[in-house]
């Protein structure tokens, strides 16, 4: 007889790039910036919930916060984007 346990050990992780997927029909990129190192990408992202900014660095999600509007969402892109750059990031060629 099986244990719950072994029942799941038994079976393989799927892959982490079958997993992710960034790109999706909803998103739409609001500003990049680049750093040291790498970009940083500024997206609004349609969700069930209403609309996602969501952040992303080299390419992989760093950050996604939930907003009721798309408003809320834009100042608080900008303010982010204004912030960034008094730090030194610069805008970054498309």
């Amino acid at each position: 007889m099986q244990t719950f346990q072994s029942e799941f050990t038994s079976i393989p992780a799927p892959p982490v790039a079958g997993v992710r997927n960034v790109v999706t029909p909803n998103r739409v990129p609001l500003w990049r910036l680049h750093g040291a190192t790498d970009d940083l990408v500024c997206a609004a992202v349609v969700t069930s919930y209403g609309y996602a900014l969501c952040l992303e660095l080299g390419g992989e999600p760093i950050l996604l916060e939930l907003q009721r509007s798309l408003e809320l969402l834009t100042t608080k892109a900008s303010r982010l984007e204004m912030a960034l750059l008094g730090q030194g990031w610069e805008v970054a060629a498309a």
